[in-house]
């Protein structure tokens, strides 16, 4: 046994270092782990490639196995400046590491890799030239911001070129994402050829259980290695991401389009409801899909509005996609709106206005 003094702190008799050979360094190697589902029991392995060759696989049986960040110590081969690693999953289960950092104790080199794509038992490379994208994204503060649905990201160049979606809930260090007020962040790593950003793509789907839409306050994403580092934008939508309906957000994210809505309940008989109440605006090029308006009526109170002779306003701001809705159709109030409930009780509505 051997006693190696590092920044990490001193290595004693509880590891055992071969000095058998001179050729042979200490790597310290931490990993930071994505996600509640994304680890693997068995650990992983590594090999390191560097300036004056290439190490051997060396297994570390306690990283992956948890989120969070891990730190652990292997021997190797003396390989020079660590120009890249490989690592793979010891377990058929998949691994989705934010980002891995190898430091050499002996020879001094230390590099940072950002993996932000799944690993599993068959060998990735991971470079620095590799393009990974640093995304964040804030959910709003206003009442129900937060979804429990399924949300999925991707990221589309200048070109049209998509990375492919990425299943965020999945790979959130918070099996609880996206609640109110939550800020997240993701790793995404993108094809060689991916050209600079042009806009991000969410999407929210139900999980089988009951979901509501989701309020998105930030968006910020910025290329943290690769070919354009720094690429990147800042949007602040400020609007609700609707349920099973793709939003695009960027540089060129589609038009925004805020609208004062009035609704008038008729004075019929049994005409109001205490259901919550969806609204969709209906275009020639498309729909905004459904958003719940409960939040925006003014003076709203639970259970007290939509009732019979009611008239409840409202502004709310529509991301109308990259074509806009084009003309309005719909009903010949000049609206182009389609109301619907939430529960089962429902309500008649004498009259809707909108206007942008």
């Amino acid at each position: 046994n051997s006693t190696v003094n590092t920044k990490y702190g001193r290595i004693d008799s509880s590891f055992t270092y071969s000095n058998s050979s001179s050729n042979n360094d200490v790597y310290t190697v931490t990993t930071v782990t994505s996600g509640s589902n994304g680890v693997t029991p068995d650990g992983i392995s590594i090999k390191v490639h560097g300036s004056k060759g290439t190490t051997d696989w060396m297994k570390l049986s306690s990283l992956g196995d948890s989120k969070g960040t891990e730190t652990g110590t292997v021997t190797g081969k003396g390989v020079g400046e660590i120009q890249y690693i490989e690592v793979k999953s010891n377990s058929s289960n998949c691994w989705y590491p934010e980002k891995i950092t190898v430091e050499n104790q002996i020879g001094g080199s230390e590099k940072t890799f950002y993996g932000g794509k799944w690993i599993s038992n068959n060998e990735q490379t991971l470079k620095q030239s590799d393009n990974v994208y640093e995304l964040t994204i804030k959910t709003g503060t206003v009442d129900h911001s937060g979804t429990d649905c399924e949300v999925y990201g991707q990221l589309v160049d200048e070109n049209g070129k998509e990375s492919g979606w990425t299943h965020l809930s999945e790979i959130h260090p918070d099996k609880d994402a996206f609640e109110n007020g939550d800020e997240s962040t993701f790793y995404i790593s993108v094809p060689s050829d991916f050209g600079k950003i042009q806009y991000v793509e969410l999407k929210s789907e139900s999980n089988g259980s009951s979901c509501s839409d989701w309020y998105i306050d930030d968006i910020t994403v910025k290329q943290i290695q690769g070919s354009n580092v720094g690429d990147g934008f800042s949007v602040n939508p400020d609007q609700w991401d609707v349920n099973d309906k793709v939003m695009s957000f960027g540089k060129e994210s589609g038009k925004i389009g805020t609208f004062d809505i009035e609704i008038k309940t008729s004075g019929s008989s049994g005409s109001g409801t205490d259901s919550d109440i969806d609204i969709e605006l209906i275009g020639e090029n498309g729909s905004t899909g459904r958003v719940n308006i409960d939040n925006y009526v003014e003076d709203y109170t639970p259970g007290n509005n939509f009732e019979k002779n009611d008239t409840d306003k409202c502004r709310i701001t529509f991301n109308l996609g990259k074509d806009g809705l084009g003309k309005q159709v719909g009903s010949t109030e000049g609206s182009a709106s389609r109301l619907g409930r939430s529960k089962k009780e429902g309500f008649r509505s004498e009259d809707i206005e909108g206007c942008q």
